[in-house]
């Protein structure tokens, strides 16, 4: 059996993380709101909203991760250095998730993807 990596086998899940990660970066109305007071244009800064799509099989991982967003410890510089896997499991259970084997795999791949973009 030939193994593969994970960024290979993993690569819609990648892209979907890539894409959530993009909302984060959107102007916001205090950045448009500056731009206007300076006499720049604000409709340049925004983007379009454009959605995406998630593989069914990555679906509960997605889901997992996305409820697991309150759960990062930071380092100290404030970055997202890593879930907190102890907290996110109650996050999960209250949520009725069942995150385990392959799923959960998938939510530590998330987690990799958005500490590498830090």
């Amino acid at each position: 059996m030939r193994w593969r990596t994970a960024r290979r086998c993993n690569k819609k899940l990648t892209e979907a993380i890539q894409a959530w990660m993009a909302g984060e970066n959107q102007t916001s109305k205090e950045v448009c709101d500056d731009i206007a007071f300076f006499g720049g244009d604000p409709k340049q800064m925004e983007q379009e909203e454009t959605d995406f799509f998630i593989h069914p099989d990555n679906w509960l991982a997605f889901v997992a991760f996305n409820a697991a967003q309150t759960q990062w410890v930071l380092d100290n510089k404030g970055r997202k250095f890593a879930l907190n896997y102890q907290n996110a499991e109650i996050a999960w259970q209250k949520l009725n998730m069942n995150v385990e084997g392959d799923d959960f795999r998938k939510v530590q791949h998330l987690e990799r993807c958005v500490r590498e973009s830090v």
